[in-house]
């Protein structure tokens, strides 16, 4: 069953994992959806928390959409998974997340450096201003040039 099919409410059995699984993509999306939207220190916290939710990569979770057999079929996955994946997989997640979660310190970081160095642009411009200012009133014969 792929992620895009509907859940029939009629069907006997509903697969709560799946649904919950669904449920949580769904927001994901919604939240990396309003993170691109939104502008400013704001939008970039927004981001900075749909990026750090996104960060982990989980362990698959076996399920099945066939009444009377599914749980037969889960178990059986689950079971060729312990037994012949496990070993591969557990340590390729482990290292993706370490990689995830670097990545993620590394641009939060440079949000943060940015966000500094907007300040300080402000800053330098609130002075130059000021400094305009102060040379105007000091000399109002002299020609006002603009950069």
């Amino acid at each position: 069953m792929s992620g895009t099919e509907p859940i029939s409410p009629a069907s006997p059995e509903i697969d709560v994992a799946l649904v919950m699984r669904r449920l949580r993509e769904g927001v994901r999306q919604r939240l990396a959806e309003a993170a691109t939207l939104e502008t400013g220190a704001a939008g970039s916290e927004g981001r900075l928390l749909a990026l750090r939710d996104a960060t982990v990569v989980r362990e698959p979770v076996p399920h099945s959409a066939r009444p009377g057999l599914g749980r037969l079929i889960v178990f059986a996955r689950k079971a060729a998974y312990h037994l012949l994946l496990k070993w591969l997989s557990r340590p390729l997640v482990a290292q993706q997340n370490l990689f995830n979660d670097a990545a993620a310190q590394w641009i939060e970081e440079l949000v943060a450096s940015e966000e500094r160095l907007r300040r300080e642009l402000a800053q330098q411009a609130a002075e130059l201003e000021r400094l305009r200012v102060e040379i105007r009133a000091a000399h109002p014969e002299a020609p006002e040039r603009t950069p």
